[in-house]
């Protein structure tokens, strides 16, 4: 495999993902940091709810 070959596949896979594949953990990283939070928001908001109609 030579180097064209492989930059060329490298830029078919960017293309078909949007994302730079060296650039993943960080998203990853990203969303965890944003979804955790909002999932605990999400439960206290569920167990006050409950607690307001009980």
């Amino acid at each position: 495999m030579n180097a064209a070959t492989n930059a060329t596949e490298t830029a078919e896979a960017h293309a078909s993902t949007g994302i730079d594949p060296k650039l993943k953990p960080v998203m990853v990283f990203a969303w965890l940091w944003v979804a955790a939070p909002f999932t605990y928001g999400l439960w206290k908001l569920f167990e006050k709810i409950d607690k307001l109609f009980t």
